[in-house]
């Protein structure tokens, strides 16, 4: 396993290669095996610093390494920093966040590959104004050949179901089942907002967008 197979090794293969009961404990043996050997080399000084660095920043921007702690004063540290993973409720610019839910509750999320498109829409009378969030779904499995642990029990070869969750800062979570199949999707949601919390004109006939 190197840098460059790590990926497919722990997401796809391990669970093709021992998809059997009888092999699954030998599949977390291996998984386990994985994780300290890669732990041990971190934490060992070895190799580059500073591309260890730009991966943990990295992986923090995408969120998939998030850190909390039971320590009440850690915790405080730890929120005020990108790493603790909580998404602004604070005044301001808006916050979106997309999030998929593999609604087989098997191992098909690593053929699922995604885009997301904000837009300005219209502005509302009552002073909101609409954001388009459009999610591109590209899936990958292959029709035939993954073992039924990775293929689950909800859908057919070829097919996943999934439930794409819009949140906003400013409106609750909407989210919506889709049925995915090997190819592209696109599907859209419509959040609102108060243009007059983050736009600092009176009215909100001019986009201004915030992150996303």
């Amino acid at each position: 396993m190197t840098s460059d197979t790590v990926v497919p090794v722990l997401l796809s293969t391990v669970y093709a290669r021992f998809a059997n009961e009888p092999t699954q404990a030998r599949r977390d043996a291996f998984l386990a095996h994985a994780s300290a050997t890669a732990f041990a080399a971190v934490m060992s000084g070895d190799g580059d610093a500073r591309a260890m660095m730009n991966g943990l920043r990295r992986a923090t921007g995408e969120r998939r390494v998030l850190v909390w702690s039971a320590e009440h004063r850690e915790q405080a540290d730890l929120a005020l920093t990108p790493v603790a993973g909580l998404l602004s409720e604070a005044t301001g610019p808006p916050t979106i966040g997309v999030f998929l839910n593999d609604g087989t509750g098997a191992k098909l999320g690593y053929y699922l590959h995604n885009t997301v498109a904000l837009g300005a829409g219209r502005c509302r009378p009552d002073g909101r104004r609409e954001l388009a969030v459009t999610i591109t779904l590209h899936y990958t499995a292959p029709s035939a050949g993954l073992p039924g642990y990775v293929r689950g029990s909800v859908c057919p070869a070829g097919r996943m179901r999934c439930r794409p969750t819009c949140w906003s800062s400013h409106q609750p979570a909407a989210g919506w089942s889709v049925r995915v199949e090997t190819g592209s999707l696109s599907a859209s949601c419509v959040v609102t907002t108060m243009a007059s919390r983050w736009d600092r004109r009176p009215s909100c006939s001019t986009p201004a967008l915030g992150p996303s």
